[in-house]
């Protein structure tokens, strides 16, 4: 029984720990997986609020009845005025460009932010002015765009809004163009934002991306987990560019602390069930060995000792009122049923004894009677057919002739 026991808390901690590693640990790596969901959604949210808000920032400067003369007629006094490294650093941006409406760069500087003045950076205009992109193309004076641009490793997000006048009634006259770099700085601005370490890569970059992840993408995959490390979640997701082509891959790490935990519970409810277990192994061991295998081992001693001695006056004397006590009850009444029976079959023999001995004796007797009887009767035969009846009168005829006995037998014929 205390074998069975063992293997049912056995089985009952090995199912408790089977639940908590294949249903519930599951369901906390789901949640882990939905958080990262939520977490590259957050960083998807952040990079086009940075977009929205460099939206906002084109747009003052190109409603701007300076800006709308300033592309008519190239007035120096307006970048030496306005376009400054204090303009940009006040609006946020790395970079600001503008371009009449052919599409011609009338100005166009990078703030670096070390040396703190704006330097001239040719590939980033060349980058934003890409018709491939299409910055420059607006429909109406309340035209705006934003987004994200890529070429090789190089990651920017701009925005561009229509060139008019503060009443946006005069005819297009270009395009300002502003830039935030998507550098370390950037990506660190972004992780804090959404509070979550990520790393953010241009594909089709000089950076190459590991075997799974090439193989998601080209499976056209735009959100995925991995959680092959018990210790980190990675996640990725891939932004689409300005065109909405998928251009931009966001890698994120979670620290797998719910899954931990999970595991941790999971390991402490099989921990909790093994000493619970143990305990009530214990106990009920010590319960058996009381109130069962004791009295047994009584029972069947007392039973072994009365059929190898025969002593029927022995009794177990064990009172408990469970099973066990009433078999021992039972097994004493019917010990003291044998002991009486016993006496009685004992008794029974003597009289049968002593009836034998009686019968024996009687027999001899009747024996010796017999031959004495047979005896008699051959005695009463044989005097029946003797001569002793004519005795008598050869009596008689000698005493009448005692006188003359000698004469008497010598010549009388009779």
């Amino acid at each position: 029984m205390f074998a069975f026991a063992t293997g049912v808390s056995a089985v009952f901690v090995a199912g408790t720990w089977a639940v908590q590693r294949i249903v519930v640990q599951p369901e906390f790596a789901a949640i882990e997986e939905r958080e990262a969901e939520t977490d590259l959604e957050r960083v998807a949210t952040a990079i086009a609020h940075d977009g929205d808000t460099l939206a906002r920032s084109a747009q003052d400067y190109a409603a701007w009845d300076d800006s709308l003369d300033y592309v008519n007629t190239r007035d120096p006094e307006f970048a030496r005025s306005n376009l400054i490294p204090e303009t940009l650093a006040n609006l946020g941006i790395d970079a600001m460009f503008f371009f009449d409406r052919r599409g011609d760069l009338i100005w166009g500087k990078r703030l670096h932010a070390e040396a703190g003045e704006l330097v001239a950076d040719a590939s980033l205009a060349a980058l934003v002015r890409d018709p491939r992109f299409g910055l420059l193309k607006h429909a109406h004076t309340d035209s705006k765009k934003s987004g994200i641009l890529t070429r090789g490793d190089r990651i920017v997000i701009a925005a561009s809004a229509v060139i008019t006048n503060s009443a946006k009634t005069a005819s297009p006259g270009g395009s300002v163009v502003v830039v935030h770099l998507v550098d370390a700085a950037a990506v660190a601005r972004f992780s804090s934002q959404v509070r979550v370490p990520l790393a953010l890569m241009a594909l089709g970059g000089a950076e190459a991306v590991d075997v799974a992840v090439a193989e998601r993408l080209a499976e056209g995959q735009r959100h995925w987990s991995d959680s092959s490390n018990p210790e980190t979640l990675v996640a990725y997701s891939t932004l689409s560019d300005v065109r909405g082509q998928p251009k931009l891959l966001v890698r994120i790490e979670l620290q797998r602390e719910t899954s931990r935990r999970a595991a941790e519970a999971a390991n402490l409810a099989a921990a909790i069930a093994a000493v619970g277990g143990a305990a009530l192994l214990f106990g009920m061991r010590r319960i058996l060995t009381r109130l069962v295998v004791s009295p047994l081992e009584l029972l069947a001693t007392h039973a072994r000792q009365v059929g190898q001695s025969g002593d029927l006056h022995a009794r177990i004397g064990l009172t408990t009122r469970d099973e066990i006590g009433v078999l021992a009850v039972e097994f004493d009444s019917m010990v003291a049923r044998l002991e009486r029976s016993q006496a009685e079959l004992v008794e029974v023999a003597r009289g049968a004894g002593r009836a034998e001995i009686a019968r024996a004796v009687l027999h001899d007797i009747g024996n010796v009677l017999t031959t004495v009887t047979i005896s008699t009767e051959l005695l009463n035969d044989r005097c029946e057919r003797s001569e002793l009846a004519s005795l008598r009168p050869a009596v008689d005829l000698l005493l009448q002739n005692e006188d003359r006995l000698t004469e008497y037998v010598a010549a009388d014929s009779r």
